[in-house]
């Protein structure tokens, strides 16, 4: 397995991107300790909102790592398309990255 398909592989890159609930900002500040714990053990997804407008993104420390790695690899790949004089997007045309 290449390199960027073994780690793109612990990314979810689907629905299950999508935050798995939604919480007040004001409502995590009471609970901050319960939502940590939560996120971090099921790898859950929270959206902290403020009016029904989401400010940010609850995420795992292994989402987070999962998610650096593979950009990493992809900054990587994208170096050595454009040394090699290869357009990143002719190579998406093909199925490459």
């Amino acid at each position: 397995m290449d390199p960027i398909t073994a780690l793109t592989a612990e990314v979810r890159d689907d629905e299950e991107t999508a935050p798995d609930g939604c919480i007040s900002v004001q409502e995590a500040a009471t609970r901050l300790g319960a939502l940590a714990a939560r996120v971090g053990s099921e790898r859950r997804r929270v959206a902290l909102t403020d009016r029904d407008a989401v400010l940010a993104l609850v995420i795992s420390v292994e989402d987070w790592e999962n998610l650096r790695d593979a950009l990493a690899v992809a900054r990587t790949e994208l170096d050595r398309l454009t040394a090699l004089g290869t357009s990143p997007a002719r190579v998406g045309a093909r199925g490459g990255l």
